[in-house]
């Protein structure tokens, strides 16, 4: 399936056609020669927005246009839970759902996808596109938030604010992708720095009680140790609970160590951190983090993802595991979606690059895999440090504080 214009602008090229003869003409005189035509011209989409496409005469009938209408529904579905989607996991999302019996090849899929009127690459040579006119955008809506409270600010942390939604389980694209998205939202982009818009306040883009925790860190900081933002907060009211929900998943809000909260973008001065958490870790920086053992039975492992991880798809094996985490282990996101299988041989496990190249993975994200033993799976968590922490329990009152089920406030884009 293509664009009738496409294969028009091919005819001309190759000198098949003089000027710009097009497809309708040259089937209405193979119809009037008696020729057989090996190609039609079909709709996909709706009638008020569809497009006229070119199809091989065999599949213009109603299964076909029926699953260009699901291609559609489906990258839509993942352009709006994600903000931006990538070639590589759409195809494979529709190879997984229609498998051997769809109609379309890889490029097909791309040229129904571009055939939306909103289509706009972010990054053509990584496949990173989005659809500009999606309602209610969740990332640009967490781009808003984060720059409504900071007047600039580094890629690297505004896609750091960015994947703390608990709706976006980690996800974030790449720093090129972002910026890119920024630029094509109306975003100032300087040298990875990216400025807010005047008129952007964050009256109208953050919620009562994210606006109000701002206020707080504004008032008494710009940082500020957890325990005595948590009291200033419940003197306005706020439920412990929530406090905790925007704490965590607030892209307005940025934990910069252990017990150290403030607004995104602040100039610290040095030392200024390590005197508000003179507790804190001494900063190491090796790959594999930690693991353990979850009260249901899964092994887990945790890793600073590094640029080898991203280059060889692999990760390490942690010696005291080796025993238990051996075999092929079918991996899924922590949303479900399918990225293939983890080969572990014993210090290593490979099969990561599908999921790091499809969910944005960079340098620096934190990488949790909780490995199912008796079914062999294992679950890929992608995020922060916070990531790492809940998993590490090492600050009981945050685990306590947090849930599953979001306030409805928190859980807002």
């Amino acid at each position: 399936m293509r664009k009738d214009q496409a294969i028009e602008n091919e005819w001309h090229a190759a000198q098949i056609t003089k000027g710009q003869l097009s497809v309708r003409r040259v089937l209405r005189i193979a119809k009037w020669l008696g020729a057989a035509s090996p190609i039609a011209i079909s709709q996909v989409g709706g009638q008020a927005d569809g497009k006229m496409m070119v199809v091989r005469a065999d599949q213009s009938n109603d299964t076909e246009k029926n699953e260009v209408n699901g291609i559609l529904s489906k990258v839509r579905k993942a352009a709006t839970r994600w903000g931006v989607a990538n070639v590589e996991e759409i195809v494979a999302n529709i190879a997984e759902s229609f498998g051997d019996d769809s109609y379309f090849n890889a490029q097909q899929i791309i040229n129904v996808v571009k055939s939306q009127p909103d289509f706009s690459w972010l990054d053509e040579e990584s496949g990173w596109f989005w659809f500009a006119e999606t309602p209610r955008n969740g990332l640009v809506s967490q781009i808003d938030k984060a720059l409504s409270v900071a007047p600039s600010l580094r890629v690297a942390d505004l896609r750091a604010a960015v994947s703390r939604h608990h709706r976006r389980r980690g996800f974030a694209p790449p720093q090129r992708v972002l910026l890119e998205l920024c630029r094509q939202c109306g975003f100032e982009v300087n040298e990875g720095i990216v400025h807010a818009k005047s008129d952007l306040d964050s009256l109208d883009v953050l919620s009562e009680t994210e606006w109000l925790m701002v206020e707080v860190l504004k008032d008494h900081g710009p940082l500020m140790k957890r325990v005595d933002f948590e009291k200033h907060c419940q003197d306005l009211k706020i439920p412990r609970g929530t406090f905790y929900n925007y704490l965590n998943h607030s892209p307005a809000l940025h934990k910069y160590a252990r017990g150290v909260y403030g607004l995104p973008g602040v100039d610290v001065a040095p030392g200024e951190v390590e005197a508000l958490a003179p507790d804190s870790r001494d900063g190491r920086r090796q790959v594999l983090r930690d693991y353990g053992w979850l009260e249901s039975g899964e092994a887990w492992t945790g890793y600073s993802v590094s640029s080898h991880m991203l280059k060889q798809g692999t990760c390490g094996v942690p010696a005291a595991m080796q025993s238990f985490i051996q075999g092929h282990f079918a991996l899924r996101s922590a949303d479900g979606t399918s990225f293939g299988s983890l080969a572990c041989r014993d210090y290593y496990g490979n099969g990561l690059s599908s999921f790091f190249r499809r969910r944005g993975a960079e340098e620096g994200d934190f990488l949790i895999i909780v490995f199912d033993l008796q079914n062999q799976k294992a679950i890929l968590h992608l995020g922060d440090e916070n990531l790492l922490e809940s998993y590490q329990s090492l600050v009981e009152t945050e685990d306590e504080s947090e849930t599953d089920e979001i306030g409805s406030e928190a859980s807002s884009d």
